[in-house]
């Protein structure tokens, strides 16, 4: 019962005593029943955290009580990475309040996710171990994450339960299954990507990626790649290189951007038919769409969701990674435009 969880995350006061410390973030880790918070739990969890520091600024004028947040937009952001997994939202808030100084701007929520991503804790552990256990879920998963095939939802799936069983996958909004939420996404792309690296001894070629004004040459990176793919294919069957091709990408493009940047894997949201990856890399970020080819209409339309979500994030530049090894398109043009956006297409070979 969600009633039940507010108390239990809220049983602290935001605000820990002078002579200890105690989170008001504190939640059990894993949950096997359905108990996500919906958007108005979370900001009405926010609001009264904000409530509480206002108050104590109030009475004592210290500026450490002294915080800036917008409840709403942070409660939207909190929903839309987590879908309301208890534990993924008590530790991002947890990470903004102790770790990083309460900046609870588009910044902080960002590096908070990175922080999360890139850390171990027992949820993401028995994510892992949940998704290596178990061959007929791996398999599922490559499928979703990877392969970018449609499974219809169905109740009595044994696969499908038992990621449901452990808060891994969900039913979409189309009636189709999902991983659970964008965390999951990215700790599952991570790990697989680590393997692929190890396993196939890929050598990243050392070259200089970096711009005049220290951005990420993202052309350059992208036709590298399609190089260093056409170096690599002739040994492989070209159905299994459109398949895998997007987890090839990620696993080259991991040790270009290591330590200067970071990659987020954006799942298909709402109208967005399609996987992005959100590069950020000295404080810049990118929009790379990996896209394989199916018919024209498809493209077309797909350029302009890509328009648009490239005006949302305020990008006027966007980047699409096109497997077509079969050649089902004559041409591609190297710059597509739409509604005053440019993107910049790479095709694969």
């Amino acid at each position: 019962d969600v009633t039940k969880l507010k108390p239990e995350i809220k049983k602290e006061s935001a605000i820990p005593p002078d002579d200890e410390h105690v989170s008001p973030w504190n939640i059990a880790t894993q949950f096997k029943v359905d108990m996500s918070l919906g958007y108005e739990e979370i900001k009405a969890m926010l609001d009264d955290y904000r409530q509480e520091y206002a108050l104590e600024y109030e009475r004592t004028g210290k500026d450490k009580y002294k915080i800036t947040i917008d409840t709403a937009a942070v409660a939207a952001k909190l929903r839309e990475v987590t879908s309301g997994y208890p534990f993924l939202v008590s530790r991002l808030c947890k990470i903004i309040d102790e770790d990083l100084g309460k900046d609870w701007s588009e910044d902080g929520f960002e590096q908070a996710v990175k922080m999360l991503l890139s850390e171990t804790n027992t949820n993401s552990e028995q994510l892992l171990k949940r998704f290596k256990e178990n061959q007929a879920f791996e398999k599922t998963v490559r499928a979703l994450l990877i392969y970018d095939k449609k499974i219809s939802y169905n109740v009595h799936d044994d696969v499908i339960k038992y990621g449901e069983l452990y808060g891994i996958l969900r039913k979409d909004s189309e009636g189709h299954v999902a991983v659970a939420n964008y965390i999951y996404t990215n700790i599952i792309f991570d790990y697989l990507t680590s393997v692929t690296m190890r396993e196939n001894k890929i050598d990243v070629p050392k070259l200089d990626y970096i711009t005049d004004d220290g951005g990420l040459d993202v052309l350059k990176v992208l036709q590298n790649f399609r190089t260093f793919i056409k170096e690599y294919y002739h040994s492989k069957n070209l159905d299994w290189l459109e398949e895998n091709a997007r987890l090839w990408f990620l696993t080259f493009l991991k040790p270009i951007i290591n330590g200067s940047g970071f990659a987020f894997i954006e799942p298909e949201v709402g109208d967005r038919k399609r996987t992005d990856v959100m590069v950020t890399f000295n404080k810049k970020r990118y929009i790379i769409e990996l896209k394989i080819w199916y018919y024209e209409k498809r493209y077309q339309e797909g350029l302009d969701q890509l328009a648009r979500y490239l005006d949302s994030c305020g990008l006027d530049t966007g980047y699409i990674l096109m497997f077509d090894f079969h050649n089902k398109r004559e041409s591609y043009p190297e710059v597509e435009e739409r509604h005053g956006k440019k993107m910049y297409v790479v095709k694969l070979p």
